[in-house]
């Protein structure tokens, strides 16, 4: 049997390290993966998918580093199902827990950094002070 998954999608939230009891590192994301389709004969249908996938050890901490909500990332990992008790019901759910990933775009930046930046680029901005 063969249990593996290949996905590319956006970070949907800044994804935040934790540790377990065992203090192992884990990150939990969830991937946005949007997938077009046809709803009629030349109408466009845009239908996104939300995937949750984990990441342990190294790969949780440089995720948690380096991530951030938007960014475009690849995945390799493995199906698993967990459950979890809500409201007195048991739940199953699937999640990818990651064997390996990569950024597939650059290192994007918020918008409040990125204005930081332009601001500090731009001699105008701070004209106003000067003597």
């Amino acid at each position: 049997m063969i249990n593996k998954v290949f996905l590319e999608g956006y970070m949907t939230y800044d994804p935040v390290l934790r540790k377990t009891n065992e203090k192992v590192a884990v990150t939990n994301v969830t991937l946005a993966i949007p997938s077009p389709g046809k709803k009629k004969e030349n109408e466009a249908e845009n239908n996104t998918y939300f995937v949750d996938v984990t990441f342990w050890n190294k790969q949780a901490e440089s995720i948690a580093e380096y991530g951030r909500k938007g960014r475009l990332i690849s995945v390799e990992g493995n199906i698993k199902t967990r459950k979890r008790k809500i409201n007195d019901e048991n739940i199953s759910f699937n999640v990818i827990d990651v064997l390996s990933f990569s950024f597939l775009d650059a290192n994007k930046k918020s918008s409040d950094e990125k204005a930081k930046e332009e601001a500090s680029n731009d001699p105008d901005v701070f004209s106003e002070y000067s003597e």
